[in-house]
């Protein structure tokens, strides 16, 4: 699947599901220059990556204002590749466990190169990222007022959570 110049905005999945815009199970998804604004789900309000197998490229999009009620405020990763390219998260929130914007966890490969976060926030771990297991690189990003808000709240601007996750980041600004 490939969507260009799109706008995903004000989907709610209200039954508790996740990735209210995008679920990819086992497949592969192509984004180019698309919106994604004021989603609501229980995790990965835009996007939910969930199986291996399964591929996801998004370059220039923006997400804004989205919110999980659990993990991921744009987006959630299970399993798969993910590479972000010029993409910018603002606004994102996590009200539950992780990752104010993305919050990853699972046998995967992701990319992230140019992208912005800022003011993105999460009640407990990584306001702007979290990380768990697999494997992330973050190239030439840029990170503002990002924060946590909860009471136990750790990695105002990225959390790793376990010992089986590598996180590798090159040449960002904090």
């Amino acid at each position: 699947v490939k969507a260009v110049n799109c706008t995903f905005r004000n989907i709610n999945t209200d039954d508790g599901s996740s990735g209210a815009a995008v679920y990819l199970q086992k497949a592969t998804v192509t984004l180019e220059n698309c919106t994604f604004q004021d989603n609501r789900a229980r995790n990965g309000a835009a996007v939910n990556i969930s199986r291996e197998l399964s591929k996801f490229k998004a370059t220039n999009c923006k997400f804004s204002g989205n919110v999980a009620v659990n993990c991921g405020g744009s987006i959630l990763m299970d399993k798969g590749e993910a590479e972000l390219v010029n993409c910018t998260f603002s606004g994102n929130s996590s009200q539950g466990f992780a990752g104010g914007a993305i919050h990853m966890n699972g046998d995967l490969k992701f990319t992230c190169s140019g992208c912005t976060f800022e003011n993105n926030q999460a009640a407990n771990n990584g306001a702007a990222v979290s990380l768990e297991q697999g494997t992330a690189t973050i190239n030439s990003s840029t990170f503002k007022n990002n924060r946590t808000v909860g009471e136990t709240g750790k990695g105002g601007i990225i959390a790793m959570l376990k010992a089986n996750g590598v996180m590798n980041i090159n040449g960002s600004t904090f």
